[in-house]
């Protein structure tokens, strides 16, 4: 159905422009009322795509790591203390751009707790400041944070 509406327009709109009178008049009226179908049925089934995307993300599926996704597609900090593949723990650099994650700090209810160490972030949420060879970058943000992080002084980790 839809290409033969394509080929319509197609078809139709060329005509259009050569001939004077009424009938490049309804050929071009023809031309826009398929285009307008088209235009339609693609946005239906866009509709129908985001509606399923999003009741299925509302329901909770569960990734790989075993965390539960967000609608956006992200997935929250897993019981594996990682996100996107990449471990929560050890050498953090944190810049201004161009970061692995987008954190925002919290004060209460964080996907994650951190203790900033001086030496062997080895758990999950003991996070090293350094300077070179970090593990993975940091950018601080007020808003859209892939995740959100609480300063702990014990008791790091998935809460």
């Amino acid at each position: 159905m839809i290409r033969q509406k394509l080929t319509a327009l197609a078809r139709f709109a060329p005509n259009a422009r050569r001939r004077r009178g009424a009938e490049p008049a309804r050929r071009l009226a023809l031309a826009a009322s398929a285009a307008l179908s088209v235009a339609a049925a693609f946005s239906v089934a866009a509709a129908f795509s985001v509606a399923a995307a999003f009741s299925v993300a509302a329901a909770g599926p569960a990734s790989a790591e075993g965390a539960v996704v967000r609608p956006d597609g992200d997935a929250k900090i897993g019981a594996g203390c990682s996100f996107k593949g990449v471990p929560l723990k050890g050498r953090v650099k944190f810049v201004g751009s161009f970061a692995d994650f987008r954190v925002q700090a919290v004060t209460s209810f964080p996907d994650l707790r951190v203790q900033f160490v001086s030496s062997f972030p080895d758990s999950c949420g003991k996070w090293q400041i350094v300077d070179s060879h970090p593990d993975f970058t940091v950018q601080r943000v007020t808003s859209f944070p892939d995740f959100t992080i609480e300063r702990v002084s014990s008791f790091p980790g998935v809460p």
